[in-house]
């Protein structure tokens, strides 16, 4: 009884204290953010500012007007980043405005009395943010009905709810949190609203090229109609966590200076601060902030210096002394779609000799030569978000390195081997594919989601350096699962093969799942890496001209194809190049994939495949009711480029807006060309000339590769884009007329050259060469995409005119095509001084003068 009774009191005790210390704490907070958030909402100043923020996204639809590249991204995006900003500013205003009120009008005399002014500085800003949170649903149902008409068949509510969630509602919740903080900071109307001002101008103008600093305006390049927009929306996200800590952690510390006892801001931080607990959270979630910015998991780091090297052709012999050949690769692959990761594990089948023969075996670097491995490290290339688990050779573990050094969005992996002659390496790897951190303001690349997965060479295993490759014999096998409806295709002549459903019925009973059985697939390919894509695709095959043309694009872009007749399109493609350039090499026995990818403004092609950008596939593009060029209302250059095209391309070499445009590739002998302009650039009137420009590629840049050299001789214009573009221009003149050709193209051309012949340095080069490196690399770059696509093109306009015209011209352009080689390969590579020559013309005659534009 003793026992019990003492039991009784310490119980009694103990729940006393949690009553006081606890329960009645935050029932009197619960209390006053109900009391405060009921007067907030009476107010029909926050009615004004709720309604004005919630229809404010109408902006976005005329005048702010970041994403033009898709419907999703002009219905949804736009007045999602509109409404971010609109929104962000009168909750600055309503922020202000009701903490003002509380002193203007000399209320805090009377609740400070009664209830702590932290109390009152919670609630309010509480009571703020869920205004906020009213605010975005009222958003969300005023323009639900607008996205989904536009929309229609490829509206997605998932896709929708994100975007606003991830863009609009955090900005405004940004804004509170901030002007808050401040107030609490001034004390000062006025100084607040100064301030927020600057901090949503620093995030629209000095922090604009940094992707994490951008609170009001996130970067958001593009949205997909049809395929995935996870990674945007994961890498949007985490934008937004950083600034949530580090404006919480700014709005913890405001809190000591609160105004207390009538004292100033000196005499009350001196009072707070004996409250540990504020600083202490303060200082946690500031660091909480850097480590955040500081441990992104998106962007590798690359160093800012680009350097491409050039293509160097070498013999296909092996080095001296001892070598590695790899006669196949096996790859499991197991990506985590919800969560955006890949684990898998590849198995490379090796073999050393002494003194090999080059004979059916070339170097996985491009076909040259491998450096020799005496001392049996073997390297490969990986992506740098990726870490390696484990390494065995022959069953036993082996040591490896992770160099760390991120070049181009891939990082070095070395490998001791045991000295056996024959070693099957295994390597175990996996984790979240980061990006290449130029593409900072255009992330979106890799994609591993349930509605679409993108993972290219290093993104989707090791690739062999130093390794000779045994291409008589050799094959790169990958087994992967997907869900039933995904489909996988392989760039270039790779090939999927679905195996069957395996689903472990033991792992769905455990885990009680009722989502359909997975669909495991054979990917097969005769390169070092491949390049997957997969998504909701279907195909059909088109005989084009002779060639048979499989054609894969995404289900949700049925009806356009057929309303639009792409077939036709493609073969009208096929029919014009083969007449008047020459029938492709492989056309006879070969097959060319046509594929849609999850990306847009152009695409890349590679031998025996071409891909473009989904936007070329929208109803809206292909009838014109929408272009995204320089010859349209929101186009711009957006220098996207990629050189995944080739076979043995190691990852994207892809510049962001800031940097003007490029083009670039890289790989091996195999070539490839890729295009990322903004479509409008080269005339594109319509989503038919980006595919029909990526079509042309397969005679201009692969079938014949461009030695691209940046001497004085083309002064870095030679390359594929020039005769594609201009094979694109004499293309849509055979199918739409001259009166179409001259407005869409050349008209662009003239204008576009025009103006950067006007411009100040390019008339005074003595002040170019003045200007530091920094500012002449900036300068250059923002016109070199422009002189491909636009200044090129006049100059073999003006060729034309000097051989005789178009018929005399396509006569040297089917002679180019189909030139014999000499024995030593030299005129292998289609040169600007060979060009010249086989016009009987100079570079001098080639020059542009100012009477060229009247």
């Amino acid at each position: 009884m003793k026992k019990l009774l003492l039991t009784t009191i310490d119980t009694d005790r103990i729940m006393r204290i949690l009553h006081l210390h606890r329960i009645v704490p935050l029932l009197k907070l619960l209390t006053l953010l109900r009391v405060e958030t009921g007067r907030l909402l009476r107010s029909r100043f926050t009615w004004v500012c709720i309604l004005l923020a919630a229809v404010l996204p109408a902006v976005g639809l005329r005048f702010y007007r970041p994403l033009v590249y898709s419907i999703s991204g002009m219905a949804i995006g736009n007045p999602a980043l509109a409404g971010a900003v609109c929104g962000a500013i009168f909750f600055a205003i309503l922020t202000a405005g009701s903490f003002h009120n509380r002193h203007r009008f000399r209320v805090d005399a009377i609740t400070d009395a009664i209830h702590s002014p932290h109390y009152m500085a919670v609630t309010q800003t509480i009571s703020l943010i869920v205004a906020a949170v009213v605010t975005q649903a009222c958003a969300i149902i005023v323009w639900f009905p607008y996205a989904a008409s536009l929309l229609g068949d490829v509206f997605s509510f998932k896709l929708y709810l994100s975007i606003y969630l991830a863009v609009m509602l955090p900005a405004l919740c940004f804004a509170v949190l901030f002007t808050a903080s401040v107030y609490q900071l001034t004390g000062r109307f006025d100084l607040s609203l100064v301030l927020f001002a600057a901090f949503a101008l620093l995030s629209l103008t000095a922090w604009n090229d940094n992707w994490l600093l951008r609170w009001v305006n996130p970067p958001l390049a593009y949205i997909s109609d049809v395929f995935g927009n996870s990674r945007k929306i994961m890498s949007i996200g985490y934008n937004r966590l950083f600034w949530s800590l580090a404006l919480a952690g700014f709005w913890s510390l405001s809190l000591l200076c609160v105004r207390r006892y009538g004292k100033g801001l000196i005499g009350s931080a001196s009072r707070n601060v004996r409250k540990a607990y504020i600083p202490v959270i303060a200082v946690a979630l500031a660091f909480a902030a850097v480590y955040a910015y500081a441990a992104q998991p998106f962007l590798d780091h690359s160093p800012n210096l680009i350097e491409y090297p050039g293509l160097i052709l070498s013999s296909m012999s092996a080095p001296e002394g001892e070598s590695i050949i790899c006669g196949g690769i096996y790859v499991d692959a197991r990506p985590d779609l919800s969560a955006g990761r890949l684990h898998a594990t590849a198995t490379y089948e090796l073999r050393s000799e002494r003194g090999a023969s080059g004979a059916g075996s070339e170097s996985s670097e491009g076909g040259a030569g491998g450096a020799g491995n005496a001392g049996r490290t073997v390297s490969f290339e990986l992506n740098p978000g990726y870490k390696v688990l484990s390494v065995t050779a022959n069953d036993q573990d082996a040591v490896h390195r992770d160099l760390a050094d991120d070049d181009k969005n891939m990082k070095t992996i070395e490998v001791d081997l045991p000295q056996d002659a024959d070693i099957v390496l295994t390597i175990e790897y996996g984790g979240f594919p980061t990006e290449w951190n130029i593409m900072a303001l255009l992330q979106g690349g890799p994609e591993i989601s349930r509605d679409y997965i993108y993972l290219a060479n290093a993104n989707f295993s090791p690739i062999p350096k130093n390794f000779i490759i045994e291409r008589e014999s050799f094959a790169f096998t990958a087994d992967i699962e997907l869900p039933e409806g995904m489909v996988p295709v392989l760039f270039g002549t790779g090939t999927a093969e679905k195996l069957g459903i395996e689903a472990a019925a033991s792992t769905r009973a455990a885990t009680r799942t009722s989502t359909p059985a997975p669909a495991r697939w054979r990917l097969t390919s005769s390169s070092n890496s491949i390049i997957l894509y997969a998504g909701g695709y279907v195909s059909h095959r088109i005989d084009a001209a002779g060639t048979d043309v499989e054609f894969i694009y995404n289900s949700k872009h049925s009806r356009s194809t057929a309303d639009f007749d792409m077939d036709a399109i493609i073969s009208n493609v096929f029919e014009y190049c083969t007449e008047h350039i020459g029938r492709l090499s492989f056309a006879e026995g070969g097959t060319l994939k046509l594929i849609e990818i999850g990306s847009f403004g152009g695409g890349y092609a590679g031998l025996g495949a071409s891909v473009m950008g989904e936007d070329s596939f929208s109803a809206q593009r292909l009838s014109g009711q929408y272009t995204g060029g320089a010859n349209n209302d929101g186009g711009t250059w957006s220098g996207r480029t990629s050189s995944d095209a080739s076979d043995g391309t190691s990852g994207d070499a892809r510049v962001s807006a800031s940097n003007g445009a490029n083009d670039s590739t890289n790989g091996d002998a195999s070539g490839g060309a890729s295009d990322n302009t903004s479509g409008g650039t080269r005339g594109g009137a319509s989503g038919d000339e980006t595919l029909a420009h990526e079509i042309i590629h397969q005679w201009w840049g692969l079938s014949n590769m461009f030695e691209e050299t940046r001497d004085s001789d083309s002064d870095g214009l030679w390359s594929a884009e020039g005769l594609t573009v201009y094979t694109t221009y004499r293309l849509m003149k055979h199918l739409h007329g001259e009166d179409y050709a001259v407005a869409n193209y050349v008209d662009v051309w003239r204008r576009e050259v025009s103006n950067y012949y006007d411009n100040f340095y390019v008339r005074h080069p003595e002040y170019f060469d003045a200007l530091p490196e920094k500012y002449r690399a900036d300068i250059m770059n923002s016109y070199a995409g422009m002189r491909q696509y636009c200044e090129m093109p006049l100059m073999l306009l003006k060729a034309e005119e000097l051989v005789g015209g178009e018929e005399a011209f396509d006569k040297i352009l089917y002679d180019i095509f189909n030139r014999e080689f000499n024995e030593d390969y030299s005129n292998y590579l289609l040169s600007y001084g060979l060009f010249l020559d086989y016009c009987s013309l100079s570079k001098e005659d080639l020059h542009l003068g100012q009477s060229f534009f009247v």
